[in-house]
């Protein structure tokens, strides 16, 4: 199989690459060939690259939350590379590679792949998934349409066609939200969990993005390693203060708390789901 491997690390994030390669070449798809696309502005990275199976692609560092918010604009930026390959995959930055990863996380169910997230794994009532309620937003999901499972953003998967067709659609839309000054609750996230409702899919457990800072009931199998070991997440996130304020405002303005309330009383008349 072609298998392309997509993965950013601007700014510090850059600091993670090194492992992550070095264990995806010993554990992931060992059998098949496999390209990587690695998304960084690390220059020293891009004007040094001596691996034959690796592409570093430029692209500023615009600070939290755009280097997540925009990554389906990042991978359009090969969107001619992402229809050749069987399989693509995303994977964060401090994602790492512990045991041998191939058919595993292949598609059974649909063409796409994903985790669940492990905030959400045992949530029986699905008003409380952290979807985005902005009704102004592309990412927002009415109560009652939520779909089977929240999913985390840290690891997905699909055929490249359908790949492509993540990318596409979610870049447009990001700039379209972004041109009218809106951003989703939780960013990418929010979009790639708004896409897979209503359709089908794999879902894998905990394992696959198992958060190293955290000791859960499950195997590891793609380790996230704890960020805060490398450096202190707030010196990202001072970045751009002012983007967080208004981040703030928005999730304000969604008024979860309400939201969950005003769910929770319908439910108990058997309006809502």
């Amino acid at each position: 199989m072609n298998i392309g491997i997509f993965y950013i690390c601007i700014g510090k994030y850059s600091c993670f690459f090194e492992e992550f390669y070095e264990s995806a070449i010993k554990h992931l798809f060992k059998n098949d060939r496999k390209h990587f696309y690695v998304f960084t502005d690390n220059k020293e990275m891009i004007e040094s690259n001596s691996f034959d199976n690796v592409s570093f692609i430029y692209f500023e560092d615009l600070g939290w939350p755009y280097n997540t918010l925009l990554r389906f604009k990042m991978f359009m930026t090969v969107k001619e590379d992402i229809k050749k390959y069987d399989y693509v995959y995303f994977f964060n930055a401090n994602a790492m590679f512990v045991k041998d990863i191939d058919k595993c996380i292949i598609p059974t169910k649909g063409d796409i792949i994903v985790a669940k997230h492990f905030k959400y794994v045992n949530t029986k009532d699905k008003y409380e998934y952290p979807l985005d309620r902005n009704k102004k937003c592309w990412a927002n999901v009415n109560w009652g349409e939520e779909g089977k499972h929240y999913i985390q953003a840290c690891f997905f998967g699909a055929t490249g066609k359908e790949f492509y067709n993540i990318s596409n659609i979610l870049s447009n839309e990001i700039d379209k939200d972004i041109s009218k000054n809106i951003i989703a609750i939780w960013h990418d996230e929010s979009y790639l969990n708004k896409y897979i409702i209503n359709k089908e899919y794999t879902i894998l457990d905990v394992s696959y993005v198992y958060p190293e800072s955290l000791k859960l009931n499950y195997e590891i199998n793609i380790l996230m390693r704890n960020k805060e070991r490398y450096f202190p997440l707030d010196s990202l996130r001072k970045q751009n203060t002012f983007v967080l304020n208004k981040i703030k405002v928005k999730i304000s303005n969604q008024k979860p708390k309400v939201d969950i309330f005003v769910a929770k009383l319908l439910r108990k008349i058997g309006i809502y789901g």
